[in-house]
């Protein structure tokens, strides 16, 4: 209430001061200042055609007159420039056209060019104004002249980049910084590279070209850091992110270049290490990178292609616990098919590199998941430690069953997924007390439990009751 109140009485005061100044150039239309002033109350109550007409006639006026002096020129175009702005954007949303107020807008952003009195957000508003009447081209050369005035005014270089995306002429845009060697010219060049590199239509028209602009992205941030190291951090984090986009481009290809793509990311993931996780290309991370890589290797299959890739990531990104769970998870299975080709030693030597990685995300994460699936190696494969894989298990079980209850994951596939770590506990505790503890009875309350949980029947626990079901009573 206070607000429209407050906004009421300001309506109020632009009304009576619209019509007292309305007075005075009636009583005397001779004096400048009044008819200015009187244009540029029009404009800020939003009588654009008013203001419009006001700044016409008193250009006509000025002229009469001899001229006037070049603070008053420029508002008085600076009015113009607007109101003829809005009232042919409006007339657009109409589905209309207004070639009489889109020239008069014209003609006096112009006039300011000429006068040196454009500033960065009057750029943009004539850039937008050329957008919506389809002149793309000029769009995008209001900015290449005004910084041929100013190149070093950042609204200007980011106000050129930006209007390269809207008016989707990213290679234009691109080739105005095209020759600039100075560190912020390069750091805003290297932007408008990136952003010709990512392009999509570019990207599935000519996939060469759009690589090419990500490769020269890089060169454009690397030499804007080395010559100012103030913009190490800011070129760091976008080297990473066109790295990034090269490697999704080398995924993208018939076939997949998987090796190029997993040294682009390997590269994002050394120059900007908290770039990892974060978006760099939509929702996708660097990380997200590295596993599609992996599941590339997987897919191929090509278990040590995958167990190397993520032995390098873990090197220059040592902090993920998923990363390390992995590559345990992949070393164990690259171990079991050694064993299964009659390979033991080869095999035994898979199993350790395995415990190695599970152990460090164990240290990092020690959830229910990455806890259990250490456990599997330790009892399936290695036979080691098992009175202690038995404790954690029971602890697990008790941790996962406790947020179960009292604050299970909203993401559905996250709840599943503890439901699903939970059961495996129980089979594998089942599994313990079964093959080392000699308790069947123990054994089957927990294989019976665990098939209560995803994936329920299809568990190896009906496997394992069907074992006991075979052992004598006792």
């Amino acid at each position: 209430v206070e607000r429209a109140g407050s906004a009421s009485q300001i309506d109020g005061l632009l009304t009576d001061a619209r019509n007292q100044l309305q007075r005075a150039v009636e009583l005397d239309g001779e004096p400048i200042e009044p008819r200015l002033h009187l244009a540029q109350a029009n404009l800020e109550s939003g009588e654009m055609l008013t203001a419009a007409k006001l700044c016409d006639s008193l250009l006509t006026h000025i002229s009469s007159r001899g001229g006037a002096s070049g603070d008053v020129l420029a508002e008085t175009h600076r009015i113009r420039a607007l109101a003829g702005n809005q009232l042919f954007t409006d007339a657009r949303f109409n589905n209309r056209d207004d070639p009489d107020q889109l020239a008069a807008a014209r003609n006096a952003f112009r006039a300011l060019e000429k006068m040196n009195r454009l500033p960065a957000e009057l750029c943009r508003t004539w850039s937008v104004l050329e957008q919506r009447a389809k002149n793309n081209d000029e769009a995008l050369a209001i900015y290449a002249r005004a910084l041929q005035r100013t190149p070093n005014d950042v609204k200007l270089l980011g106000g050129l980049v930006t209007r390269g995306n809207e008016t989707q002429d990213v290679e234009r845009a691109a080739a105005i910084l095209d020759k600039r060697t100075d560190a912020l010219g390069l750091f805003y060049s290297g932007m408008a590279r990136y952003h010709a590199g990512t392009f999509a239509p570019l990207v599935a028209r000519d996939p060469g070209k759009t690589n090419a602009y990500l490769r020269a992205a890089v060169s454009a941030f690397t030499g804007s850091m080395a010559k100012e190291s103030g913009y190490g951090d800011s070129c760091s984090q976008w080297i990473a992110i066109a790295q990034a986009a090269q490697g999704f481009a080398a995924l993208a290809t018939n076939p997949p270049q998987v090796d190029g793509a997993l040294r682009h990311f390997l590269d994002a993931a050394r120059i900007a290490p908290a770039r990892f996780t974060a978006p760099v290309s939509g929702e996708r991370s660097v990380k997200t990178g590295i596993q599609l890589v992996v599941d590339q290797y997987y897919r191929k299959p090509d278990l040590p292609g995958a167990i190397a890739a993520l032995r390098q990531t873990c090197a220059v990104f040592d902090g993920d616990a998923d990363l390390w769970n992995n590559l345990g998870l992949f070393c164990r299975d690259h171990g079991v098919a050694l064993e299964t080709a009659g390979k033991p030693e080869l095999a035994k030597k898979l199993f350790e590199q395995s415990l190695t990685a599970y152990d460090h995300a164990v240290h990092l994460a020690p959830t229910p998941r990455h806890h259990n699936d250490k456990i599997v190696l330790q009892l399936y494969h290695l036979n080691r430690d098992t009175e202690a894989a038995a404790k954690t298990l029971r602890e697990c079980i008790v941790t996962g069953e406790k947020q179960l209850a009292e604050d299970p994951p909203q993401n559905p596939q996250q709840l599943r997924d503890l439901q699903e770590t939970v059961g495996d506990c129980y089979q594998n505790l089942g599994y313990y007390l079964m093959k080392f503890a000699g308790d069947p009875k123990g054994a089957r309350s927990n294989f019976e439990k665990s098939l209560t949980f995803h994936p329920f029947k299809e568990r190896s626990s009906n496997g394992w009751l069907a074992e006991l079901d075979k052992q004598p009573a006792k």
